[in-house]
């Protein structure tokens, strides 16, 4: 199936890039019947969302009710049909502030400001970091300020009704890519001491009440881009990510790479397990199967100075097999397991 650029099969894996735009992440809703796409130009500029029927590839018309064309991110699926929107106009839409997060209703494009906590002692104006919770009544996010002049954070709670809001954990640094297990027990989050997100980051878990924080792995790269998100397994048990094998260093080449290899954590053990050994390659958007047998992920290397390629690979979870099924994935292109389209509304 091709439509409006998306490509994809039964067997899993798809990417996007309508118009040199790039896929940073899709989701599919609920009832299998609808994909977000978040999409973003490689090199800065345009972000937005596209809401795309699952079986005719028709882009839902979601913003109509919207005064301007809105750009912003796709925060996650509730289990009515709603999802979760930030959005980053400049102009603001219709009294909704400039990256306010929006709850839409893709079929009647109505929505609601979602009212996050606000603590002027510590300067914090805006949410950082969000996920929702797995049966879509809480949100967790990192919302930023200043003590004493050094930086810190919070990861609050709140139903999505805005009812019982509360920080759960604070801490002076900076927190990104939090995210909310499968089951519902656990968060995880990138955390670095230093505000250079260039520097690498630690990947922490804490449970879903703040307690119990801990580091489980070092060396994540640039915990600000989509692409080195870590990911739950379905089950919620394990966790993969990519990690630094090596320091990346400037070196006047107009592409910088993370030299990195992809990971799994038992998040019960703590024990982790290596599943690729690529040398001065790049790995990025490591995806779960369905089953939580398989992982595939982006591997990117360099040619010169400004050339990429890049290609898509799999691997077990237990490390057993890895193996490339592409040759023309892109950098900056993210990955996602779909089931076959027949079994969306049982089709």
């Amino acid at each position: 199936m091709d439509s409006e650029g998306v490509r994809w099969s039964d067997s899993a894996i798809f990417d996007l890039s309508p118009n040199g735009m790039a896929l940073w992440y899709g989701e599919l809703s609920p009832d299998g019947r609808y994909l977000a796409l978040q999409l973003a130009s490689p090199l800065g500029g345009d972000i937005q969302v596209s809401i795309v029927e699952r079986v005719t590839g028709e882009v839902v018309q979601w913003s109509a009710q919207m005064s301007v064309t809105p750009k912003g991110s796709f925060l996650g699926w509730l289990p009515d049909g709603r999802f979760i929107f930030r959005q980053y106009n400049d102009i603001e839409i219709e009294d909704v502030p400039t990256a306010g997060i929006l709850l839409v209703d893709p079929q009647t494009s109505q929505y609601s400001l979602l009212d996050l906590p606000v603590d002027p002692e510590r300067g914090i104006c805006i949410a950082g970091s969000l996920s929702l919770s797995p049966d879509g009544d809480m949100l967790a996010y990192s919302a930023r300020g200043l003590e004493n002049g050094a930086r810190s954070v919070g990861i609050w709670t709140m139903h999505i009704d805005g009812s019982n809001k509360k920080e759960i954990f604070h801490i002076k640094g900076t927190i990104d890519s939090l995210s909310w297990s499968p089951n519902g027990n656990k968060i995880i989050f990138i955390y670095q001491a230093a505000s250079n997100q260039m520097l690498p980051g630690g990947l922490w878990i804490l449970n879903s009440d703040g307690s119990d924080a801990k580091l489980l792995a070092d060396g994540i790269p640039n915990p600000g881009e989509q692409r080195s998100r870590p990911a739950w397994s379905p089950d919620g048990r394990y966790v993969a990510f990519a990690q630094y094998d090596q320091p990346t260093t400037r070196d006047g080449t107009y592409v910088v790479l993370a030299l990195s290899n992809v990971y799994v954590v038992d998040t019960i053990t703590g024990e982790i397990t290596r599943l690729s050994s690529f040398e001065q390659r790049e790995v990025s958007y490591p995806t779960w199967s369905q089953d939580g047998s398989f992982i595939a992920f982006v591997s990117t290397g360099r040619e010169g100075e400004d050339t990429l390629w890049s290609e898509v690979w799999v691997t077990r979870a237990d490390a057993s097999q890895l193996y490339p099924v592409a040759e023309s994935a892109r950098w900056w292109n993210a990955l996602l397991w779909l089931p076959p389209a027949s079994s969306a509304e049982g089709r």
